[in-house]
Order: structure tokens, then sequence, then C-alpha cells
């Protein structure tokens, strides 16, 4: 490889190796000379403007004359070096440097309010869980109140009337008037007790007794269904009850979980705090 001339500069020199590493150097030195202009201009005009300052404040109320700048000028003090093409001048811009903007900081957690939360939203989902339990309950008692296991009464199954109560003898029923519908009808009252007994004798006394009533009144097959369905209830009951105490089991399971859960979690948020407490008294203390 040729050695640099000393009669022409570097920039003008043309290496051995390639033109396109000619290229990158002109260039190069061509932009390092554009920044060195951009930065003298940006100086100078520092510079004019410090002075004009205290030119306008006055040196005698800081005792100190006017040549005594804050910033002095750096890059003016040297050679100028006069570039290839030269840049327009630059606007009349503030400083780079001079103001300082607050970083913003992340405000520090709060444990106990997490926490606080946590433990609301926890007694919440309990809440609704036992107000769904509760609702389900009562389904299930109302539906129990309204199944009827023989339906319509008639066939082998046993008579009520409005009230619910069970009929013995149905001839009487149907003639007993309602009392409604004959005031309604404008039926007049028969005139003596004689002659109501007269026109009918009256069905004797049943000799039912209290207790078993409706046993009387079935025949063997429809002992037997009923039992079935006495059998059926009583396993329906306690498979519910057996449901219930799984669900109890399991919230119980998933609260004592949940516990532990959140005892690891203040437990963790505990020694985080410290920690950060001890951070900032060291560098407190630094």
């Amino acid at each position: 490889m040729a050695k640099p001339s000393l009669t022409q500069p570097f920039a003008q020199q043309k290496p051995d190796d390639s033109y396109e590493l000619y290229a990158i150097r002109v260039e190069y030195e061509r932009r390092r000379e554009e920044l060195l202009e951009e930065l003298r201009e940006l100086d100078e005009w520092r510079f004019t403007n410090e002075q004009e300052y205290w030119q306008r404040r006055g040196a005698s109320l800081h005792g100190e004359s006017p040549g005594h700048l804050i910033n002095q000028p750096v890059l003016s003090q040297q050679p100028p070096v006069r570039p290839e093409t030269r840049l327009p001048p630059l606007p009349a811009t503030p400083s780079r440097g001079h103001t300082k903007t607050p970083c913003p900081q992340q405000s520090p957690v709060c444990y106990a309010d997490v926490l606080k939360q946590q433990i609301a939203e926890k007694e919440e989902r309990k809440q609704r869980e036992r107000e769904e339990q509760r609702k389900q309950d009562l389904k299930l008692e109302g539906e129990k109140e309204k199944y009827n296991y023989w339906g319509r009464g008639g066939g082998g199954a046993p008579l009520k009337d409005v009230s619910g109560n069970l009929i013995t003898d149905l001839k009487k029923h149907l003639r007993k008037p309602n009392p409604c519908e004959s005031v309604a009808r404008g039926e007049a009252r028969p005139a003596s007790r004689k002659k109501e007994s007269a026109s009918f004798s009256p069905a004797p006394p049943s000799t039912y007794g209290r207790g078993n009533v409706f046993e009387e009144g079935l025949t063997s097959h429809q002992r037997n269904q009923d039992q079935r369905h006495r059998d059926f209830l009583k396993l329906q009951i306690e498979e519910n009850k057996r449901r219930q105490e799984e669900e109890r089991e399991k919230v119980r399971m998933e609260e004592e979980r949940e516990e532990r859960r959140i005892t690891r979690e203040r437990e963790i948020m505990k020694k985080e705090y410290e920690a950060e407490l001890e951070k900032r008294r060291r560098k407190d203390r630094e």
C-alpha cells in the first residue's frame, strides 16, 4: 500500500484498496465537518445569548465581570475548518440540557389494601354460594310439597276436598250443599229437621280409626305401591342430605385451601414489604 502524500490533505488522497472504501472515507470526513460546524454555530449562539444576558442584568449585581460566563465556549476556540458545503444557520432554540424533566416515580404498593380487597372478594363469593344453596333448597322443598304420587283422585287413589282433607264418605260429600251456591241461587232452607231426615237417611258413621283412615281404604297392591313410594322418597331425602354434606365438605376444603393461599401470599407480601423498607433505610443512610 502506498504511503499518503504530505502535499495533499488526507481527504483528497485516494487509497489503493477500493473505490468503495474511498467513498466511505470521503463521506465520513464530510459528515464530521458538518457536525463540527453545527456544534460551533450552537456554541456561538449560546455564547452570544449569555453575553447579552449579562449585559442586560449588569455585572454589578453579582460582583463579577460579563466576561466570566457560566458556559465558556469550547468548540469556538478551535481553529475553523471550512467544509465543502455550508449548512444554513440553526433557528434560535433554547440550549440543550438546561431543562430537567422530573422522572415519574411509581407509587408504592399498599399491601393492606390488597389484602382487604382479597378478603372482601372472598366474603362476597361465600355470600353468593350461600344464596344459591338456599334457593336450591327452597326449590327442592317446593317440588316435594307439590309432588303427588297418585295424580288425580279416584280410581283407587284417596279423594280430598278443597281443604286437603280425606273424603271417607263420597255420597255424603256429594249430597252436602255448598252454602255459597245456595245463597247465590236464593234457595230456601228446609223448614224443619224432621222433613230433612224424612227425605233421606244419613250414612252410618265411619268406623275408621284416626290413624288408619288411609290404610283401610287401600288394597294390598296400593299399599305396596305406597310403601315403595315412601321408600323412594326416603332414598331421595337421604341422597339429598348426602349431596349437601358433600357440598359442605367441598366448600370447607376450598375455604381451607383459600385460607392457606391467602396466608402464604400475606407472608410473601410481608417479606417484600420488609425488604423494601430495609432497602429504603440503606438508601437513606447512604
